[in-house]
């Protein structure tokens, strides 16, 4: 179902200390991205409700896969939807292939944890959009290669950046 503005409305939640129901209101393209993270395995429900994600009223703000939880597939170009996001973490696990280039329309992000997975390729020159990230964690990942991209030089917040272990 739709509310007037076109967000989609997940499932009414009630909120255990108060008994009162509530709506949380996804847009489809943060539900699109939830949705692919699911069919990957890594969520269990595509919506606020799951242990691993967070929202603050109508935005997802924290997408937190537990270290060492086998989770595998590749970061899904959908992510770029969830431009509320302010933390990314899925370290030690599985996933595999590149990093998208719209991980650089994620401007709210403040940490990104992709540490000891099995991330190839560069580093997408995109990331030099992420002007809220304060850690940018990828080290681990062995097929990481290339150049630290120049745009690195435009992160002011930035005050962690691993990339040990990678062949960049």
């Amino acid at each position: 179902a739709e509310d007037s503005s076109g967000n989609l409305m997940a499932d009414i939640e009630v909120e255990p200390a108060s008994g009162l129901a509530m709506k949380t209101l996804l847009s489809a393209e943060q539900l699109l991205a939830l949705q692919d993270m699911q069919n990957q395995g890594w969520l269990d429900v595509a919506s606020c409700d799951d242990v691993s994600v967070s929202c603050n009223g109508p935005v997802v703000s924290m997408i937190n896969i537990p270290p060492g939880s086998s989770k595998n597939g590749t970061i899904p170009s959908s992510l770029g939807s969830l431009t509320g996001l302010q933390i990314f973490s899925l370290a030690d696990n599985a996933v595999s292939g590149t990093l998208p280039s719209t991980l650089g329309l994620l401007t709210a992000l403040n940490i990104f944890e992709l540490n000891d997975n099995a991330i190839s390729g560069s580093l997408p020159t995109e990331i030099g959009n992420l002007g809220s990230i304060a850690l940018f964690w990828v080290a681990g990942n062995a097929g990481l290669a290339g150049t630290v991209p120049n745009t690195i030089g435009l992160l002011t917040t930035l005050i962690g950046f691993d990339f040990s272990f990678t062949q960049m």
